[in-house]
């Protein structure tokens, strides 16, 4: 790899050689605390004029889909343990590079020949140290001084019953599912792939972190509406208004869109024009068509944290159902918690084997009198030729109670129906 940035806690960039054997690139040590960060212009304007790939080595204990939240511009990414991290930051700041033994290969400091066994600490003086950090009666007091701060206590807050929703707002908006929805998912019905993803698609390849870009679809779309370019803040801060976290969704800049080459991340085709559009247009293009949409994906759809906008994003886009080879645990049941029936492809099926197009239709007959755990469902895969493909996918639903979640199009009205049906009243949230 040419170029290698560091978030271990050092102290400032600095400009090194590093040649993996193809090119001579840049390696750079950055020290920030979170992915978020963007400030960084002058590697950015290395990343710009050079055909260089940037990767991270981290310390930090994140989760799986460490590789994809860390600083949207890096192509790949490491974790490792903290004396690894600062082994591995001296290999490179003094040695030039980046590929050693780091268990048995000793170091010089000062002359002082230096091994991983001298710095990693055992189990025993982990449990000393975090016996020291943490006590019980270190919380209260800061609980106490967090509730008597002034600054917490003038902060304006609503007394009405219902809740306030200011149009004006560009952090927190109603959302289109806080209500009793549009009924529900499940269904015969024909649909267009919206997305085509390959293996280990995690919750942060859909659900979008970081900066947002002023160049992006919702950086565009609060420029808008008066914010500043130069200052939109990070989606995380956000997530309270759903118009921006759906033009974030799938931006990854590592999410391939397998229906066509060199699609954008974060873009679809319409099947009606052709065109490559952002998915959140296309999705909206498509429900005035009258028209369904379906996701496809390859092993372990969902990995990583449970982020609750991964099933909330692709609900939004208006897709029925997500076919994948197989499922993250938790994943699969928020899909089921906002009404998209998550479908497990026959054990062999790959979605890149079967070279998808926009035009292909996918017939999914999921009817909602027959729809019960583990069933198998019927799917044929139509080209434009009139070719078609057949195979009976399994519904990964387990139990009958996220049947009445999906029969319901999600918790959410399924909860407001049982609150209603005593009264037999229904009314519009």
């Amino acid at each position: 790899m040419s170029t290698l940035f560091r978030f271990c806690g050092q102290a400032h960039p600095q400009v090194l050689a590093h040649d993996a054997g193809r090119r001579q690139g840049l390696c750079r040590g950055v020290d920030v605390a979170l992915p978020n960060c963007d400030d960084v212009p002058s590697v950015f304007l290395e990343l710009l004029l050079n055909p260089l790939v940037a990767v991270h080595v981290s310390s930090e204990l994140l989760d799986p889909e460490l590789s994809v939240r860390l600083w949207r511009r890096s192509d790949l990414a490491f974790r490792m343990a903290m004396p690894k991290a600062a082994m591995d930051e001296y290999d490179a700041a003094v040695l030039g590079q980046h590929q050693v033994r780091l268990a048995r290969q000793a170091r010089s400091a000062g002359g002082t020949p230096v091994t991983l066994s001298m710095i990693w600490p055992t189990g025993a003086e982990i449990d000393a140290a975090m016996e020291m950090a943490s006590r019980v009666e270190d919380f209260a007091p800061a609980y106490d001084a967090a509730e008597a701060s002034k600054a917490w206590k003038e902060l304006p807050a609503p007394t009405t019953m219902l809740f306030p929703w200011d149009e004006k707002s560009t952090y927190i908006r109603r959302p289109p599912f806080s209500g009793f929805g549009k009924g529900t998912r499940l269904g015969a019905y024909e649909a267009h792939p919206m997305l085509v993803l390959g293996d280990d698609i995690t919750t942060d390849h859909i659900s979008p972190a970081g900066a947002i870009p002023a160049t992006g679809d919702a950086g565009r779309h609060l420029i808008d509406r008066g914010e500043n370019p130069l200052d939109l803040n990070v989606f995380s801060s956000r997530r309270g208004n759903w118009e921006v976290m759906i033009r974030g969704l799938f931006t990854n800049k590592t999410v391939r869109n397998l229906l066509a080459a060199d699609i954008p991340a974060g873009s679809t085709i319409h099947a009606g024009t052709g065109e490559i559009l952002p998915l959140w247009d296309v999705a909206q293009r498509y429900e005035a068509e009258g028209k369904s949409v379906v996701v496809m994906a390859g092993e372990r759809y969902g990995m990583g944290s449970s982020r609750d906008w991964a099933a909330k994003g692709v609900a939004l886009l208006g897709v029925r159902a997500v076919l994948a080879t197989s499922f993250e645990r938790i994943h699969r049941w928020n899909l089921i918690g906002m009404g998209v029936l998550p479908l497990r492809l026959p054990e062999g099926l790959k979605p890149a084997q079967l070279e998808m197009t926009a035009r292909d239709t996918i017939t999914v007959d999921a009817d909602v009198l027959s729809i019960a755990p583990r069933c198998a469902i019927p799917v044929t895969i139509t080209r434009p030729n009139g070719v078609s493909i057949s195979f009976e996918a399994s519904a990964a639903i387990e139990t009958r109670a996220e049947i009445a979640i999906l029969c319901a199009g999600g918790v959410l009205p399924l909860i407001l129906e049982r609150l209603h049906r005593p009264s037999g009243k229904r009314q519009r949230a």
